[in-house]
């Protein structure tokens, strides 16, 4: 039985970690987003794309799943989304490159 997972934000960080997802066997049942990139690679996948700033507390409830991802959302995710799948884990992704602190 394959993972089965909704994805939040955009740019090529969501579609390469997506098309990593997909590649393990994930089952990736929808992309909140935006983002062209992001949508057009959902589309070419046949992933639903759903509306990022519209209630996704109601529309996660809809069915139970195993993760969550949010990458390059500047969206804050309530508690009650974050409680919605069953496997409780966060991860955090830097995609900024890091600055030198002054020595």
């Amino acid at each position: 039985m394959s993972a089965s997972c909704y994805l939040i934000g955009g740019t090529r960080v969501l579609t390469q970690c997506g098309a990593r997802l997909l590649a393990a066997g994930a089952d990736v049942r929808g992309v909140f987003t935006d983002d062209p990139a992001a949508v057009a690679w959902a589309t070419e996948h046949d992933i639903p794309v759903l509306d990022p700033r519209g209630d996704l507390a109601t529309t996660l409830s809809g069915a139970p799943f195993d993760l969550l991802f949010s990458m390059v959302n500047f969206r804050i995710l309530t508690p009650e989304v974050l409680a919605l799948p069953r496997v409780a884990a966060a991860i955090t992704c830097q995609v900024a490159a890091c600055r030198r602190s002054p020595s």
